[in-house]
């Protein structure tokens, strides 16, 4: 928690008001959710930003935007053929989407190198735009 919102507490006294909501807090701050249709969004936003600049991508920037869609979609699949939310560890939620032989530490290690994510937000928020002009 502390890292995620900067702060640094060595050498102080933190009081903690509200503290009831103290354990709900921590606990929400190590999980998550995913929808399958973000997954999906996602996984067309990398697939339309390699067609779109492909002959300027490196061959390491197309394999890695191409396992990351890969990702998506699997994740988008499986979770939209649940029948209701449920809940899973990070194991058992990548067996049943079929992701476990992605390395996610090399994975993560190239998208924070290469900001493509920024990039590919970018991407994706002006090709929304430009369909809002053009009338959808």
């Amino acid at each position: 928690i502390r890292k995620g919102a900067g702060l640094d507490i060595e050498n102080a006294v933190v009081v903690f008001d509200e503290a009831h909501n103290l354990l709900e807090a921590v606990n929400g701050s190590h999980s998550s959710s995913l929808k399958g249709e973000d997954a999906a969004a996602a996984a067309n936003a990398i697939q339309a930003y390699v067609g779109q600049y492909a002959p300027r991508l490196s061959a390491r920037n197309t394999m890695y935007l191409k396992k990351l869609q890969k990702v998506c979609s699997l994740f988008s699949s499986y979770i939209s053929s649940l029948k209701q939310s449920t809940a899973c560890t990070v194991g058992a939620l990548f067996v049943r989407a079929g992701v476990e032989q992605f390395d996610f530490a090399d994975l993560h290690d190239w998208l924070r190198d290469a900001d493509v994510l920024r990039k590919i937000r970018g991407f994706a928020e002006a090709q929304a735009a430009k369909a809002a002009r053009d009338g959808g």
